[in-house]
């Protein structure tokens, strides 16, 4: 075989390991971010569930503040008809 054809045979040998090379490396860059998108999705799932317990917890809050506001309310009303009562029968 003659120098050139054996040149040219040793290049297309390391341009196809070369290409090989590529090839696997890209398929492992894919799987990677394959990866990575499935673990970022996942994350975005548990952070989704937190949020929704933090906002559960805080409606349950807000009512509880609410039946409090409304108690006490009710409780100053009743103090000042009391006290109301209280000086219209003494007088005052």
């Amino acid at each position: 075989m003659p120098e050139g054809e054996e040149i040219r045979e040793d290049l297309n040998k390391v341009f196809r390991a070369v290409q090989d090379k590529w090839n696997r490396l890209k398929q492992e860059t894919q799987q990677r971010e394959s990866r990575m998108e499935d673990d970022k999705a996942e994350n975005i799932a548990k952070v989704l569930k937190e949020l929704d317990g933090q906002s559960s917890t805080l409606a349950n809050e807000i009512k509880r503040l609410q039946e409090r506001k409304s108690t006490i309310e009710t409780n100053s009303r009743n103090l000042k008809k009391y006290l109301q009562q209280s000086m219209e029968s003494v007088g005052k």
